[in-house]
């Protein structure tokens, strides 16, 4: 169900970003608390931050909560100016994170989580480096390696962006990888300028496994806003890797709840695919905050409920889910048994 505070916390995002000038009328200091509780869990804190700053001083929230909100932000600031300069440290090609910070008009309010980066070279060149210069490094899984602490930031090192669970649309998707990894950041055309497939794919697996987040649905409003980017290179694409239904559920989420303008989008919005994903989203919460953390018999049941429920947004990709993880999961067991 939509929570009493999604309609508020939706106008007040809209104001952050730029497609609407205030608020209909006064809020309460109870929705104020369920907006900012809101904020935490899709982590858009210091998104919101900017909007609370354009309202008058009669519809700003409490001055209790409105300091609390203040400390967030410049904490959200802190944290970026640290994983900006260990970002400049690192080989390799920035992937979301502070590479898709820089399509917002204040880069320093979108709240970070870990610095990602790809090794084009390949799996046993990423490894390789990453044992030599990052610490207690996680085992591998199919497409990247993770370190928890480094230098004070989480960093993932990936011999590919992601993956799909369909081996022939996987095919296609790493054949567009490695035509973007052939072109140098300046062009246009790096996947760091160009990461609207990158972004939605993304987005999709944290659908499917972590929950996705309006942060995330952010970060796609403000990478089809930049005048470089092209929705019909877009869409031929999305429709080559069976993306455009899943594309269409975000686009009207972005186009009827956020204000992006219809012509920026690569694929039709679908009205009733995206009201499904919206009250997922709201739900859900970036990283699946906001939902509880069954184990068990229970966290089965939600990932076969899930495979089930997101079939209509991309069937082609989500019927292979069951047989792929199955098979990964007896491999990373394997693994696992012979460094014993």
């Amino acid at each position: 169900m939509f929570t009493p505070f999604h309609a508020p916390f939706l106008s007040l995002l809209r104001i952050a970003l730029g497609t609407q000038t205030e608020l209909p009328r006064p809020l309460t200091a109870t929705e104020w608390l369920g907006i900012y509780n809101m904020a935490r869990v899709q982590w858009l804190v210091g998104v919101l931050m900017d909007s609370i700053e354009r309202l008058p001083e009669d519809m700003r929230p409490p001055e209790g909560l409105r300091l609390d909100w203040i400390g967030q932000a410049l904490y959200i600031e802190q944290c970026n100016h640290l994983m900006t300069h260990v970002a400049s440290t690192l080989p390799g090609l920035q992937l979301k994170g502070q590479a898709v910070a820089q399509f917002y008009p204040r880069p320093e309010h979108r709240q970070c989580g870990d610095i990602d980066i790809w090794m084009p070279e390949g799996r046993e060149a990423a490894l390789r480096w990453a044992h030599e210069h990052l610490q207690e490094c996680e085992m591998p899984n199919a497409f990247h390696i993770s370190c928890p602490d480094y230098h004070g930031v989480p960093v993932e090192v990936h011999w590919t962006p992601t993956i799909m669970h369909n081996p022939w649309l996987n095919r296609r998707l790493q054949h567009y990888y490695r035509q973007l990894a052939e072109q140098p950041v300046g062009s246009g055309r790096s996947i760091a300028e160009q990461p609207v497939v990158y972004l939605l794919h993304h987005a999709f697996n944290h659908l499917l496994t972590e929950g996705l987040g309006l942060r995330q649905l952010v970060d796609l409003y403000w990478v089809l806003q930049h005048p470089e980017c092209v929705p019909e290179d877009i869409a031929d694409q999305l429709r080559q890797l069976h993306l455009t239904r899943f594309m269409a559920a975000v686009g009207h989420i972005l186009t009827q709840h956020l204000g992006l303008p219809a012509q920026r989008l690569p694929i039709a919005p679908n009205p009733f695919l995206g009201e499904k994903l919206l009250k997922e989203v709201i739900e859900n919460g970036d990283l699946g905050m906001g939902r509880d953390h069954p184990r068990g018999i229970r966290l089965l049941y939600r990932r076969l409920s899930t495979v089930v429920c997101h079939l209509r947004y991309a069937p082609g990709e989500v019927m292979f889910i069951p047989l792929i993880s199955t098979l990964s999961g007896l491999k990373r067991a394997y693994n696992l048994q012979k460094t014993r």
